[in-house]
């Protein structure tokens, strides 16, 4: 990547209609929660293997500088480990309610424990479990 990318926004749409899984799969790094909420978004409706890789790592990442936009993207990625169907997905999704986060700065704890800290994502983490269930739910009705 060049000096300017950062600067720049990629066209997550473009690239889903261009079908560019590899792409798409790079822009899962990107800084911008957005572009990476985006991204997920159209991976899932690609339903291409090659991106449960880089998703379940993004899903399995409990380390986070913003709470509610970790919460909301880990449902996204959920969604589309869900559109995948990728059975190398149940146990991280199995889990992704159940595990502890650690927030800069202050240690482990479960989504549980920080929801009264951050009262407003209560509706971020139904969000989250709706969205792991829901995976879950298409991952086994495909393997039947």
């Amino acid at each position: 990547m060049g000096i300017l990318s950062g600067l720049f926004k990629p066209n997550v749409k473009s690239m889903e209609n261009r079908k560019d899984v590899d792409g798409l799969i790079k822009c899962l790094k990107h800084k911008d929660v957005d572009v990476q909420r985006k991204t997920a978004g159209a991976l899932g409706r690609l339903r291409d293997p090659r991106a449960v890789e880089t998703l379940l790592e993004i899903l399995t990442d409990t380390t986070f500088f913003h709470i509610e936009d970790t919460l909301y993207l880990h449902g996204d990625v959920a969604r589309a480990l869900g559109e995948i169907g990728d059975e190398r997905a149940v146990e991280a999704l199995e889990s992704a309610t159940h595990r502890e986060f650690s927030t800069i700065g202050s240690g482990f704890r479960s989504l549980e424990e920080l929801a009264p800290e951050v009262e407003k994502s209560k509706r971020k983490i139904d969000y989250l479990k709706k969205a792991v269930k829901e995976a879950l739910d298409k991952i086994k009705a495909k393997k039947n």
